[in-house]
């Protein structure tokens, strides 16, 4: 196409120059006719060349764009319903295939009651830590009791006001209490522990169970497959 471009530019300089530049020949209206013929000719001559020799090929391929429509689940289900009529235009979010919901629908039904189990458990974490704390103060109260009448004992004992028998019974309770008291504390550490494990202020029980039910009801809508584009 350059080429014809190039030959029908030098053929119009090539006319000027005779007839306007130059004025080796006087223009008139037989020239500007044998003019025209030949510039046509040889445009025509190069455009029917073209035909002929211009590039081919054997192995040609017409190629479209095209989508690969697949459902995103987990397992091998059955197609109950398609949607759309053969050769039928479509929009982007249009509802093609239908797919098995009972299997996805039992999968969210599990994941709402681990959800409600795991809800329950996170309010008898705080019960938890409130019956350890509880029981720290009572542990901690009896302790106080028995040091108190250990410290009695240990002063009457000398003084003949009461047994030696009864003293070494309030110093075994004061070691009894005092493992008690280390019980009970350690015991409040776990629950609160418990209690206080969590992502983004949302107990880990809780919030594992929502993402089992968020992933559960993502792929229970992916059994209704939708168009991704138009086309």
């Amino acid at each position: 196409m350059l080429m014809a471009v190039g030959i029908t530019v030098f053929y119009i300089i090539f006319v000027w120059m005779v007839f306007f530049r130059f004025r080796w020949l006087k223009f008139n209206i037989v020239w500007g006719i044998v003019s025209g013929w030949v510039g046509l000719h040889l445009l025509l001559i190069f455009l029917v060349a073209l035909r002929f020799y211009q590039p081919y090929t054997v192995d040609s391929h017409v190629i479209r764009s095209t989508i690969q429509i697949l459902p995103r689940l987990t397992q091998p289900t059955i197609l109950t319903e398609v949607l759309v009529e053969p050769n039928t235009p479509v929009r982007k979010g249009d509802p093609l295939y239908r797919f098995d919901t009972t299997i996805f629908q039992h999968q969210v039904d599990a994941a709402e009651a681990q959800l409600v189990a795991a809800e329950q458990n996170a309010k008898i974490l705080q019960q938890d830590v409130a019956a350890a704390s509880n029981a720290v103060i009572r542990a901690e109260a009896q302790l106080e009791y028995s040091t108190q009448q250990q410290k009695r004992f240990t002063d009457l004992v000398p003084q003949g006001g009461a047994r030696q028998d009864e003293l070494d019974r309030w110093n075994a309770q004061v070691e009894e209490d005092t493992a008690a008291v280390a019980e009970a504390k350690a015991n409040l550490e776990k629950a609160q522990l418990a209690l206080g494990s969590t992502i983004d202020g949302v107990n880990t029980g809780v919030a594992q169970a929502r993402a089992q039910l968020a992933e559960a009801e993502y792929f229970l809508g992916n059994t209704t497959l939708v168009a991704p584009e138009d086309g």
